[in-house]
């Protein structure tokens, strides 16, 4: 978990936040919430966006 101002669930991931998640590479997928899924080649991370804070979670290889 990060604390990170300008996060929240209405407005979901800060904007530079995201530019920089782009910038390496990964690909914004299904929304769902309050939860953004990001995949780079076989890896995929949940970003979940809450008052002032980001919660990274990464997922298994999709190709396991």
């Amino acid at each position: 978990m990060y604390y990170w101002n300008g996060a929240s669930e209405e407005d979901g991931i800060p904007f530079g936040y995201e530019v920089v998640i782009r910038a390496s590479g990964w690909k914004k997928g299904a929304r769902e919430g309050a939860s953004v899924m990001y995949h780079k080649g076989d890896e995929q991370v949940d970003v979940i966006s809450s008052t002032n804070r980001l919660i990274l979670m990464k997922k298994k290889n999709i190709s396991n």
